[in-house]
C-alpha cells in the first residue's frame, strides 16, 4: 500500500505538480472541489511556434519544446513556484502566497525566476546558433491576485487549474509583450510588492477587460536578454 501510494505521488508530482498533486491525494478529485488562493501568476509563451511547426520536423519541434520547459522549470521551480499547466507551447505558473510578506516574496521570486530563465535560455541559444538551430524566444507576463484552484471539468475528465480575472489578465500582458517589443510586462498590482526599479510603459487596451491597463517593465535588464528577444511584431 505503501508503495502503491509512493508511485502514485510520484505520477502526481510528475503530471499536475507537487502541490497540485498533494491536493488530489488528500481528496480533492470531485468537479468542483477547489480553494481561493493569493499568487503571483506567470504566463509565458513561445514566439513565432507556429511558423516553427510548419517547418521543423516533429522531433526538432518536441526537442525545443522540451528545452524551453526545462530551462523555465529550472528557474522556477526551486524559487517555490509550480507550473500548472502547458497550453501548447505557453505554460501558466502560479507562485501561492497568502500573508502580505508572502505576496511580496512570490512576486520578487517571479521576477527572478524570469531573469534566470532568460539568462539561462539565452546561453542555450549561443550554441543553438552555432548548431543552426533555431533560436528559443519567448514573453512572459506577471501578474498577481485571488484565483479560485480547483477542479473543473466532464465527469470523467478533469483538470486541476486556477481561473479568474487575474489569470486572464496575465495571458494579457504576455500578449503585449509581442507588440511592445518587451520581454516581461508586469502589472500594477504585481510591481506593488517589488523593491526594484520599474517603469510605466503606459495603459493598454486588453481583450476581456472592461478599462486599459497600466503595464511595467523592468528599469533596466540585461544587455543578453535584450538581444535574446525578437523586434516587436
Amino acid at each position: 500500500m505503501i508503495k502503491l501510494r509512493r508511485v502514485a505521488k510520484t505520477l502526481l508530482d510528475t503530471y499536475v505538480g507537487k502541490r497540485t498533486g498533494e491536493r488530489v491525494l488528500k481528496g480533492l478529485v470531485k468537479r468542483g472541489d477547489g480553494e481561493t488562493i493569493h499568487a503571483a501568476l506567470w504566463f509565458s509563451d513561445l514566439r513565432e511556434f507556429t511558423a516553427l511547426t510548419e517547418t521543423l520536423p516533429a522531433n526538432k519541434v518536441l526537442a525545443m519544446l522540451n528545452a524551453y520547459f526545462e530551462h523555465v522549470d529550472a528557474a522556477v521551480t526551486p524559487r517555490g513556484g509550480e507550473i500548472l499547466r502547458f497550453i501548447g507551447d505557453a505554460m501558466l505558473i502560479v507562485f501561492p502566497a497568502d500573508t502580505r510578506r508572502e505576496i511580496d516574496a512570490a512576486c520578487q521570486a517571479a521576477v527572478e525566476a524570469a531573469l534566470v530563465a532568460f539568462a539561462n535560455l539565452a546561453e542555450l541559444n549561443r550554441s543553438r546558433r552555432g548548431a543552426g538551430e533555431p533560436q528559443i524566444q519567448f514573453g512572459v507576463g506577471l501578474n498577481v491576485g485571488e484565483v479560485i484552484y480547483g477542479n473543473v471539468g466532464a465527469p470523467d475528465r478533469l483538470d486541476f487549474t486556477v481561473m479568474g480575472p487575474a489569470v486572464n489578465r496575465t495571458a494579457r500582458l504576455e500578449g503585449l509583450t509581442k507588440m511592445l517589443g518587451v520581454p516581461l510586462l508586469m502589472s500594477a498590482e504585481f510591481v506593488a510588492h517589488l523593491r526594484v526599479p520599474v517603469r510605466s510603459l503606459g495603459a493598454h487596451e486588453m481583450k476581456g477587460v472592461p478599462k486599459p491597463q497600466e503595464v511595467f517593465a523592468l528599469e533596466t535588464m540585461r544587455a543578453e536578454l535584450r538581444a535574446s528577444q525578437p523586434s516587436a511584431a
